[in-house]
């Protein structure tokens, strides 16, 4: 069995360890050790490096619990996402800027000391992710363990009361060799005692309704900050979020920008309905106060799409005479009618409400290129790698023309041929995204695209400018591309296509003679 020393003499991670059990740090230490922050860069010879972020996550040990057992069982682990430069500011693996003699150590605020995990198959070298120039370093948590990472700063949206209990303190990072000795704190350098004041007051205050201009840098963050309790107090009357919280913050020339949102429960996940952009400027004496509402605008946009949406429903409802045996799939919204004898007043207007109010602002960029006239995009879905085939499986194909093809195959709501419409803009955002891919030119250094057909396994076929492409995402087919790129870029055309509307979570079909419900259909019973 390999030791902790060699565990942690890095290739970066390229180590194996003991996992969650405690490690003997080194004794002897070569230099005082640099104190930084989390996203906050440290020096090496070949470059610069930081932790990029935290993440507290439930994945399959990397051990079994006991000699001839045959699962592996879940374990609570740190995720440290590992971001590094090299000297000329390219994206560069850890192992390529830090000493090849560097080992690493997570110490709690108790002192208690964690190996990094043995890497798996998951994380090896020549993984294919999008984001190549990170590394991961995983430590197994012992059971019980906490105050290692930031808790989230998330509040009650009636009561501005935190929801989520505080940490006392969080653990660090140690990096050690001989030409290097450096102390990652494993939280953000802005983030301390000022800015959970600030944070707390304005979580209160907007709930209650109360007085925030202490909060304010100055006049114009007083303006704001009443500009955000009207509009706070609007978002609660009409969407009844449950909570609202920080989900972002980020240091600037002159202060920091900090990311709040307000989210309600929607079919067992968080729904975000509304999101505030606040600049902060630190002041002497009193820490943290708000100096500006950044996007006023475009959160008063989101709030105005409720009556959009509802304007919208009720139109559907007029054209909604009888039980229609066909519909116009609309970004996921079903028009009464063929798409060819459709209400197309109300096509355009389902278009134009669903871009606005539904879709993600990526697909609002307002640089976007020109469209091809020959653009054609098939996404074909095949069959997962394993577990129970339970998966939609489809060939849905998008013109430039706005015009959408769905042939469902299996544990979708219909076998049979289906049309949808969706807006040129979204396709120019679809079509920009494959320019960046660069997906006609771009090629791998070896073989990976010959592969023979399969049912397992998606195929993304692009057809713009008189070229053709067809790429597989399984392993082993994807060329120059990678697991993540291609993912992406599926997800964004099922979004744009509006798959949802023609994927049941019940099919008829479907296991035949075995009856479907859910824990809450059968609440719901009982409730009644």
């Amino acid at each position: 069995m390999k030791t902790a020393s060699m565990v942690a003499a890095l290739w970066l991670l390229c180590s194996a360890c003991e996992g969650a059990r405690p490690v003997r740090a080194r004794s002897a230490r070569t230099r005082a050790a640099t104190n930084v922050h989390m996203g906050d860069w440290f020096a090496s010879g070949a470059g610069r490096c930081r932790i990029d972020r935290a993440d507290r996550l439930l994945t399959e040990s990397a051990a079994l619990p006991f000699p001839g057992a045959r699962v592996k069982p879940d374990v609570a682990v740190l995720d440290l996402t590992f971001v590094c430069e090299s000297t000329l500011g390219s994206p560069a693996r850890s192992r390529e800027v830090l000493p090849l003699d560097t080992f690493v150590l997570l110490r709690s605020s108790t002192g208690q000391a964690y190996a990094p995990r043995a890497r798996t198959d998951s994380t090896r070298d020549d993984d294919t992710r999008a984001d190549d120039a990170r590394d991961h370093l995983l430590f197994e948590l012992p059971e019980g363990t906490s105050d290692l990472v930031l808790a989230p700063r998330r509040y009650d949206a009636a009561t501005g009361e935190p929801s989520v209990p505080r940490e006392k303190a969080v653990s660090s990072l140690e990096l050690r060799a001989p030409s290097l000795s450096v102390d990652v704190l494993l939280r953000p350098q802005f983030h301390d005692a000022s800015f959970d004041a600030l944070l707390d007051r304005l979580a209160r205050g907007l709930a209650s309704g109360g007085e925030l201009t202490p909060l304010a840098a100055d006049d114009h963050g007083a303006a704001a900050l009443r500009a955000l309790s009207t509009l706070y107090a609007e978002v609660r009357s009409h969407f009844a979020p449950a909570r609202f919280e920080l989900t972002g913050a980020a240091a600037q020339t002159e202060g920091m920008l900090a990311v709040f949102a307000l989210n309600r429960s929607q079919r067992g996940s968080a729904r975000e309905v509304a999101r505030f952009e606040l600049r902060l400027r630190r002041l002497d004496k009193v820490g943290w106060r708000v100096a500006a509402f950044e996007n006023r605008e475009a959160a008063q946009r989101g709030l105005d799409c409720r009556e959009l949406e509802a304007n919208l429903d009720a139109r559907l409802a007029r054209a909604h005479t009888a039980r229609d045996a066909e519909v116009c799939n609309v970004l996921g919204l079903l028009i009464p009618g063929t798409c060819a004898r459709a209400d197309a007043a109300l096509i355009e207007r389902a278009l134009s409400v669903r871009s606005r109010c539904q879709l993600p602002r990526w697909t609002r960029d307002e640089k976007l290129p020109t469209l091809p006239a020959d653009f054609q995009l098939t996404l074909q879905r095949g069959r997962p790698d394993s577990g129970l085939d339970r998966h939609p499986r489809y060939v849905v194909t998008l013109f430039a023309t706005g015009q959408v093809i769905f042939h469902g195959r299996h544990w979708v709501s219909t076998k049979e041929r289906s049309d949808g419409r969706t807006a040129r803009g979204l396709l120019a955002s679809l079509y920009a995204q494959v320019l960046e891919l660069a997906w006609f030119s771009r090629r791998a250094d070896g073989p990976g695209e010959a592969c023979a057909p399969s049912e397992q396994g998606d195929v993304i076929t692009v057809r713009a400018n008189g070229r053709e492409r067809s790429v597989q995402d399984r392993a082993g087919c994807r060329g120059p591309f990678t697991e993540v790129e291609l993912g992406e870029l599926r997800r964004r055309i099922e979004l744009i296509a509006g798959v949802e509307g023609w994927i049941a979570p019940r099919p008829s079909y479907a296991d035949e003679h075995v009856e479907h419900w859910t824990l809450a259909d059968v609440a719901d019973g009982e409730a009644q």
